[in-house]
């Protein structure tokens, strides 16, 4: 019909596919197997094997023990002095702070020498004054060029300082010098000598009892096998020797020694890894850590 007025007719439109949201994924902690327990023992052998530590054979009670030895035989000395003693006659693995463990590559030469005076003086055991005049005029004669810088007293006599070390020649000529400033006699004992060094050392392999067994070893035993031992020959002790006993259920002891010597320490360097008898046994001689001040 003319009159009927109708919306045109449109094509049929094809439905858009909308893409449906999909959820986050949530991320997974993986799943870890578990470890069956292990013990103390097998953690320290599965490790690195660079890094584990050696520890040493001495047991730590017998450490102690010898520690408390020590101790009593020097009771009036600082606690700090006496973990030195230990320490310089038994190594590093037996400080107990340590725990008997011993780290590898980690050793270190004990320091054995301790320095004295310097030798660019000369001492001399006289009670009397000089001048500097007169013993760099015997200088000069001598056709020496060492010179005396000053003189002062010290350790009960006088010290003189010179512009390098003096020889034996040289000693020579301030002796005569100084006998003819202070007017001595020819035969009066004057013997001008140069500063010197200590070097620690200790003997090892030295039974702790005598030949009876009742009575230990003293320190004049000790000192008439040093005199009459031909590798201390040229070795002067500085002190009286010191004994102790290795651990308190052993027979056998370790006697720490002190000698004159250079700064270079040339006589103790020549004395260590020597052996020589002591009674029955052999007995060998070491290098040890100084440990001024302990007498």
């Amino acid at each position: 019909m003319q009159g009927d007025k109708r919306a045109p007719l449109l094509p049929p439109q094809a439905e858009t596919a909308t893409a449906k949201p999909t959820p986050a994924k949530v991320a997974t902690k993986p799943q870890v197997p578990k470890q069956a327990p292990k013990s103390f023992a097998q953690a320290a052998c599965s490790g690195n094997p660079q890094s584990t530590l050696r520890f040493a054979p001495a047991s730590a009670h017998l450490e102690y023990e010898s520690l408390l030895c020590l101790h009593d035989m020097f009771p009036d000395l600082p606690m700090e002095k006496v973990l030195a003693m230990h320490q310089s006659g038994f190594g590093a693995s037996a400080s107990p702070n340590r725990g008997g463990a011993i780290h590898p590559g980690t050793s270190r030469v004990s320091k054995m020498t301790i320095h004295g005076p310097t030798r660019r003086q000369v001492l001399i055991p006289l009670d009397t004054s000089t001048t500097v005049e007169s013993c760099n005029r015997g200088l000069v004669e001598a056709h020496s060029k060492l010179r005396v810088e000053s003189v002062c007293k010290a350790w009960d006599g006088i010290s003189m300082s010179t512009n390098f070390v003096a020889s034996a020649a040289e000693l020579e000529v301030i002796k005569q010098w100084l006998k003819k400033v202070a007017g001595l006699a020819a035969s009066t004992v004057l013997e001008p000598h140069l500063p010197q060094s200590k070097s620690f050392l200790k003997i090892l392999d030295v039974p702790y009892w005598g030949n009876n067994s009742s009575l230990s070893i003293t320190q004049a035993q000790v000192e008439s096998v040093i005199a009459n031992t031909p590798i201390f020959e040229e070795a002067v002790l500085a002190s009286c020797p010191r004994i102790m006993k290795v651990s308190p259920s052993s027979d056998m002891s370790v006697i720490w020694i002190d000698i004159w010597d250079s700064q270079k320490g040339s006589k103790g360097k020549t004395l260590i890894n020597c052996s020589f008898n002591f009674g029955h046994h052999t007995a060998t001689v070491r290098g040890t850590a100084m440990h001024p001040g302990v007498a």
